[in-house]
């Protein structure tokens, strides 16, 4: 058996399916496509399906990744084409290939968040020229009170009329996470007729030469 890593995309009404649901969801796609995905062995036996970074319910993700194992005599691309065309619309197979990375080198993530409205411009840019954006962050061992200012202000920014369009790298992974949704929940305190899309564009690793794409 080899690791195998499925590359996918998980957009539009997707956003809503829960990391649980999105587990079994492949799992029964697997095994309509007649993929010969390892299961478990014991008194429990279950399909071997790993996510990288599990998504925030209602973001949408361009490169998500997840593990299979699979016999090494199976074609991995055999495997992507036939996942692909047995899920559901939102989800949609880009590819697979080989674990380059382990999922506890993630490190951070690229997002976009996308704002309209009638006063979308005006609420994000007062967000973003504040000197401090304090937000309490909810973890396993509490609530710690964090500044966002600290990434935001380092946000690319774009859009046109009534649009605004924010690009940024956030910390992701298993020592430190920030949710862009925090951010969010500024901006609809200040207009709660927003609205917001939040896509996660790729996850990322910190090497010597810097952040690089995982792989």
């Amino acid at each position: 058996m080899q690791t195998v890593r499925i590359w996918f995309q998980k957009t539009g009404s997707a956003k809503y399916i829960s990391h649980l649901d999105l587990s079994r969801c492949m799992a029964r796609a697997l095994r309509r496509a007649h993929v010969p995905a390892w299961y478990t062995e014991g008194f429990s036996p279950h399909l071997f399906v790993t996510f990288a970074l599990p998504l925030s319910l209602g973001q949408e993700g361009e490169r998500e990744s997840m593990d299979i194992r699979l016999p090494e005599d199976y074609p991995i691309a055999q495997a992507a084409e036939a996942l692909g065309k047995a899920l559901p619309p939102g989800l949609c197979v880009l590819k697979a290939s080989l674990p380059e990375q382990k999922p506890g080198d993630i490190s951070a993530a690229r997002f976009r968040m996308e704002f309209s409205g009638e006063d979308a411009v005006q609420t994000v840019r007062g967000l973003l020229e504040r000197p401090e954006l304090p937000v309490v962050k909810k973890t396993k061992k509490g609530e710690q009170q964090i500044d966002l200012q600290q990434w935001f202000s380092k946000a690319e920014t774009g859009g046109d009329a009534g649009t605004v369009t924010l690009r940024l790298v956030l910390p992701a992974g298993s020592s430190e996470s920030v949710n862009p949704a925090l951010f969010a929940g500024l901006a609809l305190q200040q207009s709660p007729k927003l609205q917001i899309r939040i896509i996660r564009e790729t996850l990322l690793c910190q090497t010597a030469d810097g952040l690089k794409e995982f792989s």
